[in-house]
């Protein structure tokens, strides 16, 4: 084998590695991000349900501060707990 052959199979090899790690970080991401919306939830007394979830996990997921906000009020959460577990959301 030659060098040259060596530093391309290398290469693909890495490239192959990116990859494959790349979707399970970004993923890793998304659910940090809905974790830290609904923990902030949690520690200021609100039982959190699949439905602040979905609103959490649409937050993180390009949803608007505004929306998440008013939708999290309109399940009872305070709009300034609203506003923090939403700003949460985007981290």
């Amino acid at each position: 084998m030659t060098a040259s052959f060596r530093r391309s199979c290398a290469a693909a090899t890495l490239a192959v590695v990116v990859m494959g790690f790349g979707p399970l970080a970004a993923s890793g991401t998304a659910q940090a991000a809905t974790g830290n919306c609904t923990a902030n939830l949690t520690t200021k007394g609100y039982d959190v349900d699949p439905r602040s979830r979905a609103i959490c996990t649409r937050k993180q997921a390009g949803g608007s501060q505004p929306q998440c906000v008013n939708a999290l009020a309109a399940l009872g959460v305070a709009r300034a707990h609203a506003d923090t577990a939403c700003a949460r959301a985007s981290w």
